[in-house]
């Protein structure tokens, strides 16, 4: 009966003590391990409703502390592409993630990480009162 109590006590603890507003409440991989991957951008949305991807996105978060972005558009039949790079670190906790590019005199962006899984990443900026969310998807 002991053990059953001690088990459902251990239960509730873990499970409020989830990092992310929309993540697993356990998992066996690190947050480095399930960050460290490569994204595809598969939603955005702004103040909660859903903006058209115009673009292919794709963001490539390294263990070393690195980050690649690119984004492939096709407007007029002609295919046009960017990329930037730069490093990025946790922060508050591993509850944000900071990136700043590599270009000269770029400032850090800092979003909330909403949900951090092996397969998905939702990511959150406010800017203005106005709310971006990024969800993205792992090939």
């Amino acid at each position: 009966m002991k053990v059953l109590v001690l088990l459902s006590i251990s239960l509730i603890v873990l499970g409020s003590c989830n990092k992310y507003a929309e993540g697993p409440s356990f998992s066996l991989l690190t947050r480095m391990d399930r960050i460290s991957n490569e994204w595809i951008l598969e939603k955005k949305t702004l103040n909660n409703s859903e903006v058209e991807l115009e673009s292919e996105v794709k963001l490539t978060i390294e263990s070393d502390g690195t980050y690649s972005e690119s984004t492939v558009t096709n407007p007029l039949g002609q295919i046009q592409s960017t990329h930037t790079h730069g490093t990025w670190i946790f922060l508050e906790g591993q509850g944000q993630v900071s990136m700043t590019e590599s270009s000269e005199g770029s400032l850090a962006v800092n979003y909330e990480i909403r949900e951090l899984k092996s397969k998905g990443l939702k990511l959150r900026r406010t800017i203005n009162n106005n709310v971006q969310e990024w969800t993205y998807i792992s090939r």
